[in-house]
């Protein structure tokens, strides 16, 4: 009977000890630590744009650093949009997905936000979420290092709009002209005028390298000269009267120049032009002449702009061919080209 407290504490010690010993070992070095809570997760989205109406994207070479560390895009949130096109007897319907915002994960903590672009300097602000905030939205206007791009013609948003007065020369074959008449013979007439008056309307579309305008020309005028022949012996002062309309596209490549932009290019037209005479001492009966067809248009444009959505735009105008339609025309015309970039200063807005 004396022998049972020995054996019990024999037990007792065999299932302490080794607890002891585990408990007051040191770990192993080669053993991994336990990890750390990750920080919750905040969504930021980011609607940059530089000089620009378009939003920026990573493929457009966006970045936005969180205190120093790149961040990398979650996704691209886009707006679609329900576009036609015509091509042939054909129309189409597609639908064209516009970005919005760039969406990044971030740690739910204040940081420092720094967003950048190639060719714009970069803008720094500090995102502290609140509360039960998940999402936060930044707006940042970059602003381009280029002075060129900063100013009223470095973004234009697309929509141009031209009208004012065309002076144009007149094509060989209007400006000297004959005609046989039944009633009077034959006969001529020289038109003394270089130059006519018209109208001109232009609707286009620009970026801040290309343009494409759709030309509207019309005009109607007197044009003096000298007619000979007829009934009346001699040469004779007479006026003769031009009617003239023209459509063309104009396409080419534009370069801003802060307030001033420069661009020049081809195109293809259709005019069709009649001048007549009407009876006179020479003859009884109206003579006249046509002219129409496609020709090439080579030009020349410079737009000087005031404000960030208007101005004023001089214009030249070759027409290279066909030979029989050979002109000049110079447009100085008022400028409406909207610039929501140009009116919008670089800053930051949070929401």
């Amino acid at each position: 009977m004396k022998r049972l407290p020995l054996v019990a504490a024999l037990i007792l010690a065999s299932t302490t000890l080794p607890r002891i010993v585990r408990a007051q070992a040191p770990q192993r070095a080669d053993r991994p630590a336990e990890a750390a809570a990750p920080a919750p997760a905040h969504e930021l989205r980011v609607a940059a744009a530089c000089n620009a109406s378009d939003i920026l994207t990573p493929g457009a070479g966006l970045q936005v650093r969180s205190n120093d560390s790149l961040l990398i895009p979650k996704r691209i949130a886009s707006r679609s949009y329900l576009r036609a096109e015509v091509v042939g007897n054909q129309a189409f319907l597609y639908k064209e997905n516009v970005p919005r915002f760039v969406v990044f994960n971030v740690p739910k903590s204040a940081q420092v936000i720094s967003i950048e672009a190639p060719g714009c300097f970069p803008q720094v602000t500090t995102l502290r979420p609140h509360g039960e905030e998940t999402s936060n939205t930044v707006d940042a206007d970059l602003e381009a290092k280029s002075w060129m791009a900063r100013g009223a013609t470095g973004s234009p948003d697309g929509f141009t709009l031209r009208i004012g007065p065309a002076w144009s020369s007149l094509p060989a074959r209007l400006k000297s002209w004959r005609w046989e008449s039944t009633d009077s013979g034959a006969g001529s007439f020289s038109a003394s005028d270089e130059y006519v008056l018209q109208g001109f309307l232009s609707l286009g579309l620009a970026s801040r390298h290309f343009t494409f305008d759709l030309d509207f020309q019309m005009g109607k005028s007197d044009v003096s000269g000298i007619e000979q022949g007829g009934y009346a012996s001699g040469s004779r002062a007479a006026k003769a009267e031009l009617t003239s309309i023209g459509l063309a596209t104009r396409f080419g490549v534009r370069v801003p120049l802060h307030a001033v932009a420069l661009s020049a290019g081809s195109g293809v037209g259709f005019t069709t032009s009649r001048i007549s005479l009407p009876p006179n001492a020479g003859s009884l009966m109206e003579k006249h002449v046509e002219e129409k067809g496609a020709h090439v248009p080579l030009w020349a444009q410079v737009d000087l702009k005031f404000s960030c959505h208007f101005g004023v735009s001089g214009t030249l105008i070759h027409t290279a061919s066909p030979s029989n339609l050979v002109a000049d025309t110079f447009v100085a015309s008022l400028l409406v080209q909207p610039s929501a970039a140009c009116s919008t200063r670089p800053g930051i807005r949070w929401w």
